[in-house]
């Protein structure tokens, strides 16, 4: 497998909700020192939030090496100068790659949650596993007692900072077998993308790599983020299909 799911990630998030670690150790962090994920080993120095979340990535590689997979979640491929297990460092690794998503109605699932205090400093995070009309379901390590936790947060929460969006697809194979036809000219840059994303809906563009390819093939310039922000709106019933 040359890519991480996304799906599979979420599916190990949930499957670890009611784990116990300690205030500065779990099997998560034990894991990822043992394979050099950081700059120096964790166990005992820090809590491990953001730790699960890479854990959660880096037990569904598949083929691809920890170099790539780090990448994938925007840290350095080299894990002498990794220090993604810090909330801090690992929102401006997001940050630094353009995959940083400020507005929470344009995050998505499988995305990295990150949490702030009234000051505005980033001191947790977690993964979106799930949404309503309501708001958004996490699951969060090194919380509630050093415990692996679901929570629920309204879209307004003021706690929510923003979130990183991991390149899922950076080492995918591409099919370029595959032939698109551009879509058909819009008033605007949005009615574009609203147009791109219920056609997306729909399932004329497919799935994973193959619809990213296609709708950045259209003529229109790399813009499947922007179309994929609208998909998740239709998802979430903020639009309609």
């Amino acid at each position: 497998m040359n890519e991480i799911k996304y799906r599979d990630v979420v599916n190990t998030a949930l499957a670890e909700v009611g784990y116990q670690g300690e205030s500065k150790n779990s099997k998560y962090t034990k894991y990822l020192d043992s394979i050099n994920w950081y700059n120096y080993k964790k166990a005992g120095a820090c809590t491990w939030c953001a730790i699960f979340y890479d854990y959660c990535v880096a037990v569904n590689k598949g083929t691809l090496s920890d170099e790539q997979a780090r990448q994938i979640v925007c840290e350095p491929a080299d894990h002498s100068s990794n220090a993604g297990a810090g909330c801090t460092q690992k929102a401006d690794y997001y940050k630094s790659k353009g995959r940083w998503i400020s507005k929470v109605k344009d995050a998505t699932t499988g995305d990295q949650v990150f949490f702030k205090k009234s000051n505005g400093a980033i001191y947790h995070t977690g993964i979106l596993v799930d949404w309503n009309n309501s708001g958004i379901y996490t699951v969060e390590g090194s919380t509630d007692g050093a415990k692996v936790s679901k929570r629920f947060y309204s879209y307004s929460d003021s706690k929510l900072a923003g979130f990183g969006r991991p390149d899922w697809y950076k080492y995918q194979t591409e099919d370029n077998s595959a032939s698109t036809t551009p879509a058909a000219p819009s008033t605007s840059k949005e009615d574009l993308y609203i147009s791109l994303a219920r056609d997306c809906y729909r399932g004329k563009y497919g799935n994973g790599l193959d619809r990213k390819r296609k709708i950045n093939s259209l003529g229109y310039g790399n813009i499947y983020d922007k179309v994929q922000a609208y998909v998740n709106m239709i998802c979430r019933g903020q639009l309609k299909p």
